[in-house]
């Protein structure tokens, strides 16, 4: 129990039981002789009195010492303590957001049964769908990155200092030779990849850094060459920003920080190494003369990527980044699927919504994500001629419209097979809301090639018919019960004006 707890609890029990006598701060600051300005620091947990100003509260207030100085509180109150002691408290970034725990606790203070309420209900809802405190680091992470509109331009600029620096570009270094003589003259480190053990039979482990002087850092040989320097640019990203608690291995579940600060710093360093390897402005040029074609030239943006040779996965988020952040396009949202060849399991790994429209994580709610969207069909269609090699990509571009939601976006999808997990594909998808900003900026808007399809977040969300939608992947149990509810309020209201009339 942290002190700032120890006089949340005290605060809230002098509170309680000042407000139980029907006392005001002024009738117990004349009952004791302490100031109201001091008493009201104390219920706001800003101070913890000595001892000998206990026992005088204990006094006024009718409440023993003991009780009044323990940690202990009443039945009702009991999850404020369990929130108070635990791991969500202690990690979560209250001030990423303007707030401290503090002010948390002095909000929840103000009406304490309700709060306690409402934090058993919380309790129950994470633990009904298994959350973690990870799921609550990462949402954190993505409301800060949304703040932010993903775009970040001291990282921006650290990048640019970086490559002006050093002279590195990734046309100039595709295989990272000179990355790798870099890092071992400037920051010794000593990048290998014939050194990485199987450990524990995780294939899917991408590097493990490993201190000492030199600093060793083994990669997997497995990996492209640009997966390889993304990784070495990651690294020196930590120690270029400063950054703290930099995981020691990548690409496994061991590996992450399971404190804000170190997943903040994740992401901090892999922006850095996105924005090194993929110059804004060029890009953003790039993307200004395809946006201000009439028609959609699928072969121009597969150029743009070509250019850079990268995974799809760092390409479109860096869009992500830059046509927010540089662009002006603000509302857009990006996700990543995979999917194991032969299943019907769509799992979204990583997603990031900019847009007003809230789309559902399907998975956490028991749900099947829309068959329609563009990734997803991606992956229908490739699951059953699956690319030979990872670098047979497949890309789309389609206008999907939100029927519920009354919004349209136009989604950039590029698809491939994974490279270090066996027969799963991989999908990732950015989308743009065609709002009239978008229309002023992406000409080829309306273009009648690119498809128009009427989709949902989930199906069982979903109003269109069995016949409508031959990719429904389950009944609309949810639409169908909404419906249902709605059609006996209309009764109801109905029976309700015709007795109002009798």
């Amino acid at each position: 129990m942290t002190s700032e707890n120890l006089r949340f609890i005290l605060g809230l029990k002098i509170k309680q039981q000042r407000t139980k006598l029907n006392y005001s701060l002024r009738d117990l600051a004349e009952k004791t002789g302490l100031s109201i300005s001091y008493l009201s620091e104390i219920e706001k947990a800003k101070k913890y009195p000595k001892p000998e100003k206990l026992l005088l509260l204990s006094q006024v207030l009718d409440l023993p010492f003991d009780n009044l100085v323990s940690t202990q509180l009443a039945d009702q109150l009991d999850p404020l303590k369990s929130l108070l002691g635990s791991e969500m408290m202690q990690s979560f970034p209250f001030e990423i957001f303007g707030i401290t725990g503090q002010d948390l606790l002095e909000l929840v203070s103000g009406e304490p049964h309700s709060a306690s309420a409402l934090i058993q209900t919380l309790t129950e809802i994470v633990g009904e769908y298994d959350m973690h405190i990870d799921h609550f680091l990462h949402a954190a992470l993505r409301s800060f990155q949304a703040m932010k509109k993903n775009y970040f331009q001291e990282l921006e600029e650290a990048a640019t200092m970086f490559r002006k620096t050093f002279q590195w570009t990734l046309q100039n270094d595709p295989q990272g030779a000179a990355l790798i003589h870099l890092a071992k003259t400037h920051f010794s480190q000593n990048v290998l990849f014939d050194s990485l053990p199987n450990v524990l039979e995780m294939p899917e482990i991408r590097s493990i850094r490993i201190e000492g002087k030199p600093e060793r850092l083994l990669i997997n040989p497995k990996l492209w060459s640009s997966q390889r320097i993304f990784i070495q640019l990651r690294e020196l990203g930590f120690k270029i920003l400063n950054l703290p608690d930099a995981p020691m291995v990548s690409g496994s579940h061991i590996g992450p920080s399971k404190t804000f600060e170190g997943l903040l710093s994740y992401f901090k360093a892999s922006y850095f190494a996105g924005a090194v390897m993929l110059d804004g402005d060029a890009i953003v040029n790039e993307l200004m003369k395809l946006f201000s074609k009439p028609k959609w030239d699928p072969a121009h943006f597969s150029q743009i990527k070509a250019h850079y040779d990268v995974t799809p996965e760092l390409f479109l988020y860096r869009l992500s980044q830059l046509i927010p952040g540089k662009m002006g396009l603000q509302h857009l949202y990006y996700q990543r699927f995979t999917h194991p060849i032969g299943s019907d399991d769509f799992l979204l790994t990583k997603r990031l919504n900019l847009s007003p429209v809230f789309m559902y994580h399907g998975k956490g709610l028991n749900e099947h994500y829309c068959r329609r969207w563009t990734a997803l069909t991606q992956l229908r269609a490739l699951s059953q001629f699956p690319p030979t090699t990872p670098h047979q990509e497949t890309t789309s571009l389609k206008r999907l419209n939100f029927m519920d939601a009354n919004a349209s976006f136009l989604t950039f999808s590029i698809s491939r097979r994974l490279l270090l997990k066996d027969r799963h594909l991989s999908a990732i998808n950015i989308g743009l809301m065609v709002d009239e900003n978008l229309k002023s900026v992406v000409k080829f808007w309306n273009d009648p090639a690119i498809a128009a399809i009427q989709v949902n977040e989930t199906c069982e969300r979903c109003s269109l018919s069995a016949l409508s939608c031959t990719d429904r992947a389950a009944p609309a149990r949810i639409y169908e019960q909404h419906q249902h509810e709605q059609n006996l309020q209309n009764l109801f209201d109905a029976w309700l004006e015709s007795v109002k009339q009798s």
